[in-house]
Order: structure tokens, then sequence, then C-alpha cells
């Protein structure tokens, strides 16, 4: 039985209330103290392999995660985050103004509405589901921390316990965020955005 620990990013200048997408910027000061707070609090999990979006923000915090350990950050483009045209780099309220009915339309749960230069959350989640195939035939039966965004864990967990992706707004994923995903058969979501390691420590 393969074990998915789902980690989301800690925090950029652009975390929370914008839409980043493939815009790459680092943690902050403040996502950096997440990305540290949960390595110290995961110390003692065996993971057999980290692997990360290719993105900064993951990779930085994956590698926060490794460090101390005898592993190399492991990165896989198939878990970045969905690609927002136009929107990327905007509030939401901002894309909401200048975008009103591609931004409603998105927002309502289709899946099928595709940004501009960018992708839709079908996209997104073929994408995830060609990269969870290749967890899968690498690592069954053993332990592995996936670093990714908010995007593409709503799409993993959609794909793997058969969630209706429409509704995938319904899932919140605070940064560096740590979720706890059986591969099964059958599989058995164990975590849920479990923030106990910020508890105090990050404003």
């Amino acid at each position: 039985m393969t074990l998915l620990h789902l980690i989301r990013h800690g925090a950029t200048a652009l975390n929370p209330g914008h839409y980043q997408g493939r815009l790459d910027p680092p943690l902050d000061e403040r996502g950096r103290r997440q990305a540290a707070l949960l390595a110290g609090w995961l110390r003692d999990v065996p993971f057999d392999a980290v692997c990360t979006s290719d993105l900064s923000r993951a990779r930085q915090t994956a590698e926060a995660l490794a460090a101390g350990r005898p592993l190399e950050v492991c990165p896989l483009p198939a878990f970045r985050e969905q690609a927002y045209g136009p929107w990327e780099g905007l509030s939401f309220e901002e894309a909401a103004a200048q975008y009103p009915e591609l931004w409603q339309r998105y927002h309502s749960g289709d899946v099928d509405t595709r940004l501009p230069g960018g992708e839709s959350f079908r996209d997104v989640m073929e994408r995830v589901g060609g990269g969870l195939e290749e967890l899968r035939r690498e690592y069954e039966g053993r332990t592995v921390a996936l670093v990714s965004h908010v995007g593409c864990l709503r799409a993993v967990l959609s794909l793997v316990l058969e969630l209706d992706p429409a509704r995938r707004h319904m899932l919140h994923l605070d940064n560096t965020s740590w979720s706890v995903l059986e591969l099964g058969p059958p599989p058995l979501l164990r975590r849920f955005n479990d923030t106990c390691h910020l508890d105090g420590h990050v404003g």
C-alpha cells in the first residue's frame, strides 16, 4: 500500500488572495518559516521519497522537508499549478471584475472552462492523473511526500477518492497544510488540511 503525504507549498508574496499559476515567485519570509515548521513537525515520518512540483515555491518547501534526510528532491512537472493565463498575478477580485463571465463560469465548478492561454480543470486532472500513475509505478508500497499546489492537490483528491470535480472548491487547503492519502485499494483519506505545526507561530 502506497502512502502519499500531500503538502501544499508555503506562502509567497501573492498568497493569499491572488492567482499564481505558472508564475514562479519564491517563498517569502512567512513561507520559509512555514516550511521550516512543517519539516520539524514531520521529522520522524520515514519518507522513502520527497517529490515536488518544479515551481520554486513548491521546490523550496520540499527542500526544507528533505533537509537532513538521505533523500534527493524529485521534481515532477506533472504536478505544476494550473495555468491561469491572463489571471496570473491578479487578485481574485481583479480577475472577477475584469473577466466576469469567465470567472463566474469557472467558479461555478465547470471543469471544461479553459482560460485563454491556460488550462481547464479537466486539463489539470488529466495531467495530474498521468503523474499519479508514475508515482504508483515508481513508489509502490512506499511512503512519499508530494509537495504541490492547491489546484493539483484538489485534482489528486478528486481522482483518487472519485469526488465530483465540480465541487473541488469545497476542498480548502492552507499553505503547508498536510494531508495523508492511502492509494489503496480501497483509497483512504487519513488526514486533511492539518496545520498543527503553524499554531501560534505564523501570522
